[in-house]
């Protein structure tokens, strides 16, 4: 809600009016986005909590075969690090003889 005081009893011209509803919807529109990156930022701590907890090997590459992370069970299934993994080459990191 937009509530206007004037210190005057002058009445509000249509493009007072026009200015206001204007500034509501772009209020509206802030509190919009506030609450959805509330929900993404929720959803993006869900998404990390299962990688993290997943009892299978899950990894992050790129298009170019670098990992970008790994989760816990990829570290036991390969018998590296995790920090050994990330930036690795997914291909050498589960095929040790290459």
């Amino acid at each position: 809600m937009l509530c206007v005081l004037s210190a005057s009893a002058a009445q509000l011209t249509e493009d007072d009016e026009q200015f206001l509803e204007l500034i509501g919807e772009e209020l509206g529109l802030a509190v919009e986005k506030t609450a959805l990156g509330d929900e993404k930022e929720k959803s993006d701590k869900n998404f990390k909590e299962l990688f993290e907890r997943a009892h299978d090997a899950i990894w992050i590459q790129d298009s170019d075969g670098k990992i970008l992370d790994a989760n816990q069970a990829a570290s036991d299934f390969t018998g590296y690090r995790r920090e050994r993994l990330i930036g690795g080459d997914v291909i050498r990191s589960l095929n040790p003889r290459l």
